[in-house]
């Protein structure tokens, strides 16, 4: 993943489940990282209205723009897919999901 580009700012962020109207988004994603698309329930981070990165829900399989910094991006995904499971024992030990999320918006 790029590490290159522009910060990230608290401003610009969303982590949301993807919606129908993401479809188009999402597949084009999947080309950019060379990768097939995701089905199923998906988890995306959006910034400036524009999909980053994405998770499954189901698989646990990411794709993401090679062309932007989205390593953290990836990681507050899999911290919000965890939650989102309601699973507690997925959580690995270690910073806060709001840590996280500043080193992430810092980074």
């Amino acid at each position: 993943m790029n590490t290159s580009s522009k910060p990230i700012t608290t401003s610009d962020l969303i982590i949301r489940i993807a919606r129908a109207s993401d479809t188009e988004a999402l597949e084009q994603l999947a080309r950019l990282d060379d990768q097939r698309a995701l089905r199923g329930d998906v988890i995306v981070a959006e910034i400036d209205g524009r999909i980053l990165a994405a998770r499954s829900m189901e698989s646990g399989r990411t794709i993401a723009d090679p062309f932007h910094r989205t390593a953290d991006l990836v990681a507050l995904l899999d911290v919000r897919a965890a939650l989102l499971r309601g699973s507690s024992s997925t959580m690995v030990r270690g910073p806060s999901f709001m840590e996280r999320a500043r080193h992430a918006i810092a980074a």
